[in-house]
């Protein structure tokens, strides 16, 4: 909302560093568009990486009006809720900064398809990431076609796999510190546990 926009600030931190960290924080500023109220930013050197965090996707580090630690990681997380993981941070910066939250008529959990018609899989910028994810997607939506036991196995068989490989890339790559971090302190821990 403008009434957020006014008051909140928000800052995106690429964990990969220098500048493979600059060119994709740029890269991702260009496809998603982000707005002017978006910092992007990357990290320049190792020595700048912070001692704690996690990919948004397990949450958010929350400041309060006066620069102070809100929130160190925000609860559910969007892995653990989906959209009711933005809508707990709407929340919480609401109660902290008096914005006005629209209310949000929203399904039960249990209720809810696995998949809509507007499923779509938005790129990660690695072609093998990019064709694991589409056939995981085909896999969800097919179990929510044929909800049996073959379709349930092909989808768990799918996520091993993926999740393996991912496992590797970060690897690999040393991709949010995967590898050189401490136990449970590389950006990608949040990540990894979600693929348990």
């Amino acid at each position: 909302s403008a009434d957020a926009a006014s008051k909140v600030n928000f800052l995106m931190v690429c964990v990969e560093l220098g500048q493979q960290g600059l060119l994709t924080a740029q890269a991702f500023g260009r496809q998603f568009q982000l707005p002017a109220s978006v910092c992007n930013g990357y990290i320049e050197q190792k020595c700048e990486l912070p001692c704690f965090g996690q990919l948004g996707c397990q949450g958010f580090v929350v400041l309060g009006p006066h620069g102070e630690f809100a929130m160190q990681r925000t609860v559910p997380c969007y892995l653990e809720a989906q959209e009711r993981g933005f809508l707990a941070v709407e929340r919480l910066l609401a109660s902290l900064w008096g914005i006005r939250v629209e209310p949000v008529a929203s399904e039960p959990a249990h209720v809810r398809p696995l998949t809509s018609a507007s499923s779509r899989v938005e790129s990660v910028g690695v072609a093998e990431m990019d064709a694991e994810h589409e056939a995981i997607q085909r896999a969800i939506e097919e179990l929510g076609r044929s909800q049996n036991r073959d379709a349930m196995e092909a989808l768990m068989s799918l996520w091993i796999r993926h999740s393996e490989h991912e496992e590797q890339l970060f690897y690999e790559f040393d991709f949010g510190r995967h590898r050189t971090a401490g136990k449970d302190l590389a950006a990608t821990a949040p990540h990894c546990e979600h693929h348990r």
